[in-house]
């Protein structure tokens, strides 16, 4: 009898972890997809000669953003971190890579090097997403001659509307606030003084 009782238990545990399996397998073959997206711009890939060089001293996000996921708005206090879009690399990175490119088509090259060129420092104060509404980026820079010396200080903010009710519709929004942010940096530093540049 005893054997008669092991035997169900054991067959019963069997068939129980045969369910356990297969509704996890289940549940992996059901997982939403991941999407993948980058700040790249196939348009600001031509550059003209470089006329002026500026060493990148900083660049910073705010920390709420500056993760794997996209971080969209829902209201004003509330915001969603969204598991299945991600950035295809650091947002950082991203970011410095698509400034350091527009920048580059209004002739002014960012080096590795702060000898002998003005620096630049870059805040982001806000970059925020609005699902099916607009990408919102706002920036606040400054330049220093070679010698340290501040030489102005900005600060401007961008709405891109967004195209669509998507991710990637917001991305591209932002691919054009952030274009916009690298003309206005241009143009700050075109107004300096020769002397200063």
């Amino acid at each position: 009898m005893k054997r008669t009782a092991s035997f169900f238990s054991a067959a019963a545990l069997s068939i129980t972890a045969i369910i356990l399996s297969a509704s996890l397998l289940d549940g992996c073959a059901s997982a939403p997809p991941t999407h993948f997206y980058t700040l790249q711009d196939g348009q600001a890939n031509s550059k003209v000669p470089a006329s002026r060089s500026l060493y990148l001293a900083s660049l910073s996000l705010p920390e709420r953003v500056d993760r794997p996921q996209i971080v969209v708005r829902k209201s004003s206090e509330q915001v969603q971190i969204l598991e299945q879009q991600l950035w295809a690399e650091p947002l950082k990175q991203a970011f410095t890579r698509n400034l350091s490119a527009h920048l580059g088509q209004h002739g002014i090259a960012l080096q590795d090097s702060r000898h002998g060129v003005a620096q630049l420092s870059v805040e982001v104060l806000n970059f925020e997403s609005w699902p099916g509404k607009h990408a919102l980026l706002e920036v606040a820079w400054q330049i220093k001659n070679p010698e340290g010396k501040l030489l102005l200080r900005q600060q401007m903010s961008w709405t891109e509307a967004s195209q669509g009710a998507d991710t990637a519709a917001l991305v591209a929004a932002h691919r054009r606030a952030l274009a916009q942010c690298a003309q206005a940096i241009a143009q700050s530093l075109s107004s300096l003084p020769a002397g200063d540049k």
